[in-house]
């Protein structure tokens, strides 16, 4: 088999020469062998996935406490009843789900707001992306697909959340999907004695509404 290994300096040289097809083909045969990135599959979360969303969402409020309002003391407080209408899917509620081999990686949750005056809006909540898969596109296909649910619920036309003041990289995600920043609350969060300012963002989905 002809490797670089194989020849010297001067043959190396002319074969630079070569037609570029069989110049590229000797690349190829030497590069060694190609590594196939693993890529992560999108879908709705079922009731099904109560258990590895609730795994999922004891390391998120460990490991980035900041980012969310609730505790992990909170949500060892629900019940399964409570994580099934979280999670829908239904007109109500639903989460988005990021897996790679079958774990359980990131999610989007978002729920209807009830009151006949507010109704028109879904709120997202629980966004989180493993680091392994951050800046891979994953992120930003997961909020694809959780906005794309939701202009599927009747009557929607605005999507609201909130973000830590300091997370720049989510906020350029957001923005890039549509989301604007239309307000700030300062000291929105208290923990371990530091407040941390949120940011208040919102995505119109220009659904006409009647009257």
């Amino acid at each position: 088999m002809l490797t670089s290994a194989s020849l010297s300096a001067r043959e190396l040289r002319d074969l630079v020469c070569w037609p570029n097809f069989l110049f590229l083909n000797f690349i190829v045969m030497t590069s060694g062998p190609q590594i196939t990135k693993r890529q992560p599959q999108f879908r709705l979360l079922t009731r099904e996935d109560i258990t590895p969303m609730r795994r999922l969402r004891e390391v998120m409020l460990t490991n980035s406490p900041e980012c969310f309002h609730a505790s992990v003391a909170d949500e060892a407080a629900l019940s399964d009843a409570q994580w099934a209408s979280r999670i829908g899917p239904d007109e109500d509620a639903f989460i988005v789900g990021a897996f790679l081999d079958g774990e359980l990686m990131g999610t989007v949750g978002a729920f209807r707001n009830h009151a006949r005056k507010t109704a028109h809006k879904v709120t997202f909540w629980g966004v989180y992306m493993d680091p392994d898969l951050r800046g891979s596109g994953a992120a930003e296909t997961m909020l694809t697909m959780a906005i794309e649910q939701t202009r599927k619920l009747d009557g929607i036309q605005r999507i609201t959340l909130t973000l830590t003041g300091s997370n720049t990289r989510a906020l350029r995600l957001y923005e890039r999907l549509g989301f604007q920043v239309y307000g700030e609350e300062p000291d929105a969060l208290l923990i371990n004695g530091t407040l941390y300012a949120e940011k208040l963002m919102s995505l119109d989905l220009g659904v006409a509404l009647d009257g």
